[in-house]
């Protein structure tokens, strides 16, 4: 089953835009101890965790709508 959320692969990934936004300390602290666990940036702890979200939010609405 194919997610509309996959990208289309390009050769560079996907584009990226510099965001500014506030987080509380509890956050912050939390992001940093993600990111470091996984060995990953804590950008890209920010994407997967907005995706698996998206993703979670798409397969309830889809279970939501009946059986064709």
């Amino acid at each position: 089953m194919s997610s509309p959320l996959s990208l289309p692969p390009n050769g560079d990934g996907p584009s990226r835009q510099a965001t500014t936004f506030r987080l509380t300390a509890e956050a912050r602290s939390l992001l940093a101890h993600l990111a470091g666990r996984r060995g990953v940036s804590q950008a890209a702890v920010l994407e997967t965790l907005i995706r698996q979200d998206a993703q979670r939010d798409y397969l309830a609405e889809a279970l939501k709508k009946p059986a064709e």
